[in-house]
């Protein structure tokens, strides 16, 4: 077939002579391949969060119940961890009352910051608040923000890290996220029975070209549970 071929497109003959049938039969398979579209990054990742607190336990010689974390991560598997802990401040030593943010590398804290003092009254207090994580270059920031209630007012906070990113691992900083981490790794620890509710309202994943996918399946509520 080749040598009947080659004397009707004298070009294919001399192609066929500089390169071999083989060389060029492969050239023309790899020339035809369709190009791998490359998938938009995501590089924040916010979630909206509501707190209902019953009735807290403010009293100056109380443990000033009730205490509660929330979590955030990258990925499941991620070395870094965001901890916003409300109602209590955990470093650098404890205490009750306000709100803490933590930013953990394999358990090791490498930042942290406090906001106000007071406890939930025993009226009860209602708490809302944004909890993000945006990756820019090398740096990896986890930010409270919006935050809003009766006692402490309206709140924001930012701790960042620089992030060591292996140059093989091509893989975005958020492509593993997951909303049900945030959910399973937050509780209240102390003094559940004052709270109402504690439930993930709403995420929205943000891609470096500026568009943003909304998780669906919304609200997850950590308590009560069912």
């Amino acid at each position: 077939m080749l040598k009947t071929e080659t004397k009707r497109f004298p070009r294919l003959q001399r192609l066929l002579k500089n390169t071999g049938p083989v060389t060029f039969i492969v050239g023309i398979l790899l020339g035809t391949a369709a190009p791998a579209r490359a998938q938009t990054a995501y590089v924040r990742i916010e979630e909206d969060w509501r707190l209902e607190v019953a009735k807290g336990d403010g009293g100056s010689m109380t443990a000033g119940a009730p205490h509660i974390i929330v979590q955030m991560a990258p990925s499941p598997t991620s070395a870094f961890t965001g901890i916003f802990q409300i109602n209590h401040r955990e470093l650098p030593t404890f205490n009750k009352g306000g709100v803490q943010i933590q930013l953990l590398k394999d358990n090791a804290i490498l930042s942290h910051k406090s906001r106000q003092t007071a406890s939930f009254p025993s009226t009860g207090d209602t708490l809302t608040w944004t909890q993000s994580m945006s990756r820019n270059g090398s740096t990896l920031k986890y930010r409270i923000l919006n935050a809003n209630s009766a006692t402490w007012g309206k709140i924001s906070l930012t701790v960042d890290d620089e992030v060591d990113v292996d140059a093989a691992d091509t893989k975005p900083v958020f492509d593993g996220y997951s909303s049900d981490y945030s959910v399973n790794n937050s509780a209240i620890t102390f003094g559940a029975t004052r709270v109402k509710v504690l439930k993930l309202i709403a995420v929205r994943k943000y891609k470096s070209d500026g568009t943003v996918d909304s998780e669906t399946g919304l609200p997850k509520t950590v308590y009560p549970q069912n």
